[in-house]
């Protein structure tokens, strides 16, 4: 069988899942020619006029030619939108494969809350979603349970689409020191990390944490909040803080990121447990968050609202602490989790095979490898 050409549509920056994608295409180089092209390296907003135009002018035309050859397409997570190069890749022959991962419609419609359903901007996103899935062969989802609940979202029926479940896949870690159980530190050590969204809870996590110190549980709490957050709603938990006079046990971070290896640095060398999303939302509640697949990389157990999206991986009360998105309930478990540390112990040792089956880079290139066949 001769080589296939592969085009990367778009971009693939700043995500784990794309990434793995064009290495899994790259390693199979006597099955497959394949092509990333991200236009940053040509284009720069601080060029001339004319070198913009002639940059543009030879995205276009690198693009096109691209998308000429492909037998096969890969659009990556977070790569969609309504192009000319999208429009060309339509119509021609080539094998389409839309990893939907998360949706720009739901999270600007419904999370972020900045465009309005109906607006002229709203419908032509749900509109732009759509027109991927019905052009792709294949069409990727996290989950079964966030699957369920985007097509609810965009109120679209699937029953026409093909569509494949290939869950998150997570860098491989060493595995987080836990001092707690290991007698290194007296209390244990908390933490989140993240946007400050509905979705997450912080406020009903703060409360939370006020209840299980009202329990008698010694604990500091570290918060790292990325800068994509509004000043506003972070000076709200400010002040929540503040109110329930936690300054003592909380702790706020916001230099640590993923990208530079810091956040992973910090949590292994420090963390006891990751809390995930108490919001009780409807998407909250369809998901495996990337915080939590990214506590098991580490062996690190987690504690979150149930999640049916979640339950697909991890089984709750065994490979994930699970608790009802309401202070009390988490107060309780907190202090339940670090006043009995059997089961702890056990989850522990439980998450290794978890991310081996599921999460890791091999899991993931066994689903393409079906998906591609």
């Amino acid at each position: 069988m001769s080589k296939r050409n592969v085009y990367f549509f778009n971009r693939i920056k700043g995500f784990y899942r794309g990434q793995y994608a064009l290495k899994y295409f790259k390693d199979k180089f006597l099955q497959y020619d394949t092509l990333y092209f991200d236009n940053d390296y040509f284009f720069s907003e601080n060029k001339s006029g004319a070198d913009k135009l002639i940059d543009r002018f030879l995205t276009v035309a690198f693009r096109s030619r691209a998308i000429s050859k492909a037998d096969l397409v890969w659009v990556p997570a977070m790569a969609y939108a309504q192009t000319r190069e999208w429009d060309q890749i339509k119509k021609s022959k080539a094998r389409v494969f839309f990893d939907y991962y998360v949706s720009q419609y739901e999270n600007l419609t419904n999370e972020f809350k900045s465009v309005d359903q109906l607006s002229d901007e709203g419908i032509k996103l749900r509109a732009t979603e759509i027109d991927f899935m019905q052009r792709a062969e294949t069409t990727l989802f996290l989950t079964e349970a966030e699957r369920s609940y985007f097509f609810e979202y965009l109120d679209f029926d699937p029953t026409r689409l093909k569509t494949s479940i290939v869950p998150l896949v997570v860098d491989r870690r060493a595995k987080a020191l836990l001092p707690f159980l290991n007698g290194k530190t007296t209390k244990p050590v908390l933490a989140w990390w993240g946007t400050n969204l509905p979705l997450h809870g912080l406020s009903v996590m703060i409360d939370g944490l006020a209840y299980a110190k009202k329990l008698g549980l010694d604990f500091t709490f570290h918060l790292i909040i990325n800068n994509e957050t509004k000043g506003g709603d972070n000076e709200k938990i400010f002040k929540q803080i503040h109110d329930l006079n936690l300054q003592t046990e909380v702790v706020y971070q916001h230099h640590f990121s993923l990208h530079d290896f810091s956040l992973e640095t910090f949590i292994l060398d420090n963390v006891d447990l990751c809390l995930g999303s108490f919001g009780g939302t409807r998407k909250g509640q369809s998901v495996l968050m990337n915080k939590i697949a990214d506590a098991v990389s580490m062996s690190l157990p987690s504690l979150s609202e149930p999640s049916a999206g979640m339950a697909e991986y991890l089984q709750p009360g065994k490979d994930v602490f699970c608790c009802d998105p309401n202070p009390e309930a988490l107060g309780k478990a907190l202090y339940s989790i670090f006043n009995d540390l059997e089961l702890y112990r056990l989850m522990v040792s439980s998450l290794e095979p978890i991310y081996e089956k599921q999460l890791s880079p091999n899991a993931f290139y066994k689903r393409l490898n079906s998906i591609l066949a």
